[in-house]
């Protein structure tokens, strides 16, 4: 049944299996865009409560598309709360919990931008407001939606990077920039808290009687003043790629545990080497071994080394971590929504396969949450093997690989590196801009900068020119300090603007690009055709 089917339904009939479904596919998003305004548990939940109320009474009238009509009644909803409650509304900016596993500056900092987020949203043309909450705060695929709207995945893509450059321009006329790859990012990892059972069941109620079933309910919300505390996981791109806090080996299992923070049930008296122990010997690579996956539901001793270590008590779906020399690292964490992180999400952080080194034909969307454990040093070859193996046993998906050697045009960079710093520049060594060299100012047009190595520089500014930029330069620095500017913005289709970027990269390297024709080692994902019976 789909949501629209459910939604016809329901209203016809007050089916409450349909409306089971709605909630069951609406939920978290619901939860998530509730939890980001507010900090009381059962602020919350009241909330999701009342949004749910009223897509009961108002089944029959709904006229737009779901997602984004559930998704602007919860903001709404929650400001609501906030209007009303003017003796907590104070708290709310700032009082998600102590043991939140990112600094309190990080966290302050998402939150705002968090809240601003949604704002702006609900700022966007309906059409574009529409495909921002249904591919990333509700987590549909691109093709479910190229379904729904009956065009090309192509269209739909193009208009969700319309979407989400319009989004971006808005966010930076009111102070926060960034490039619009940097916040599709951002948007697609917008954490997915956990949802009480005990909701969920009222929420199901609902369906059961209609919606005169929440009257006595919607009587006593936004008055009962629990003051809990939720873990709101804030995630920022840094929280996502940053390393492990520490290494899990067989001589840091006999280490002490960190202390269980008091706002935590307490763990179970045990010898704090046993849980440890059996956390690395549950996600150790055997010496043939160079990929494993470990599938939901999580064991409980990578919760408590999550908890205890990393002080991070929101379950994440998807964590990629590295063997070292019989240690374990932590390295990546995504959400990718309900429907989980996709093949080339495992294939980017397991091989460091990127779009212009692999192809996926025909294989079927998977969910791949869970724990991914891949040998440091493996080569492309050896980790694919051991994922054709994961797939066939895990998602019965049989897969052939092929490697090609692909040609494509691609900008050679080469001669010998000498930065040379434009004078009007105020940040960073390298200032990436077309026509316009943008100040770095709140509310100006800079699309963000950072630090990195020429090659991670140089693989990040291929993907916005549209085109891969090949490194053969000399004496390269191990980091360059850059910034993007505004008007480097649809490079990737104005062959004159790329051009002019590269031409004022020059002026500050010393370094020369050219295009080229250039052979890429491709790996060509495919169904393995079927056995004859």
């Amino acid at each position: 049944m789909t949501d629209q089917q459910a939604l016809r339904e329901y209203a016809s009939n007050r089916d409450a299996e349909a409306f089971r479904v709605l909630v069951e596919h609406y939920q978290r998003m619901i939860y998530s865009a509730a939890a980001r305004r507010l900090a009381h548990a059962e602020d919350i939940e009241d909330v999701v409560q009342l949004t749910f109320l009223k897509l009961a009474k108002a089944a029959g009238a709904i006229r737009r598309d779901l997602a984004a009509w559930l998704y602007t009644t919860t903001v709404n909803t929650a400001n609501d709360l906030i209007r009303r409650d003017q003796t907590r509304r104070r708290h709310e900016a700032l009082a998600a919990p102590a043991e939140s596993f990112i600094h309190d500056a990080e966290r302050e900092d998402w939150h705002k931008l968090s809240l601003l987020i949604d704002e702006v949203i609900l700022e966007l043309p309906k059409s574009q407001q529409t495909l921002i909450v249904e591919r990333f705060l509700h987590g549909r695929s691109q093709r479910d939606l190229a379904e729904q709207l009956d065009v090309s995945q192509p269209t739909v893509l193009r208009r969700i990077n319309a979407a989400v450059d319009e989004l971006r321009r808005r966010l930076a006329n009111r102070g926060y920039v960034a490039p619009a790859p940097l916040l599709a990012f951002t948007l697609g990892k917008i954490p997915q808290p956990f949802i009480p059972a005990t909701l969920t069941t009222e929420l199901a109620k609902i369906g059961l009687s209609g919606a005169s079933a929440g009257t006595a309910m919607a009587s006593s919300l936004f008055n009962a003043p629990l003051w809990i505390k939720i873990a709101f996981a804030a995630i920022t791109l840094t929280a996502l790629i940053a390393g492990a806090i520490e290494l899990i080996s067989p001589t840091s299992a006999t280490q002490p545990a960190s202390a269980v923070p008091t706002s935590q049930p307490a763990a179970p008296a045990t010898n704090p080497a046993d849980w440890r122990t059996a956390f690395y010997n549950a996600y150790a690579l055997a010496p043939d071994q160079n990929l494993k996956f470990i599938p939901p539901p999580p064991l409980p001793e990578r919760q408590r080394y999550l908890h205890e270590v990393e002080n991070i008590d929101t379950p994440m779906p998807f964590i990629q971590w590295r063997w070292i020399n019989g240690t374990l690292k932590r390295e990546w964490m995504m959400a990718h929504g309900p429907p989980g992180v996709d093949l080339p999400s495992v294939l980017m952080a397991c091989a460091n396969l990127d779009g212009h080194h692999i192809s996926i034909v025909g294989i079927p969307d998977i969910n791949a949450n869970g724990d991914w454990i891949v040998r440091d040093g493996a080569t492309t070859e050896a980790i694919l093997a051991d994922l054709h193996t994961i797939l066939l046993q895990q998602f019965k998906i049989d897969v052939r690989y092929e490697r090609i050697e692909v040609i494509k045009d691609a900008m050679i960079a080469t001669g010998r590196y000498h930065l040379r710093r434009i004078p009007d520049a105020t940040i960073g060594d390298l200032q990436i801009f077309a026509d316009v060299l943008d100040h770095p100012k709140p509310g100006d047009s800079v699309e963000g900068g950072g630090t990195t190595s020429p090659a991670d520089l140089w693989s990040m500014l291929g993907g916005m020119l549209g085109i891969p930029i090949v490194d053969e330069a000399n004496h390269e620095p191990k980091k360059i300090a850059w910034a993007l500017s505004h008007s480097i913005v649809h490079a990737d289709t104005e062959l004159a603007r790329r051009q002019q970027i590269l031409d004022n990269i020059t002026k500050q390297t010393g370094l020369t690009f050219k295009q080229e024709k250039r052979a890429f080692t491709t790996w060509k994902l495919t169904p393995a055709p079927s056995k004859p019976n």
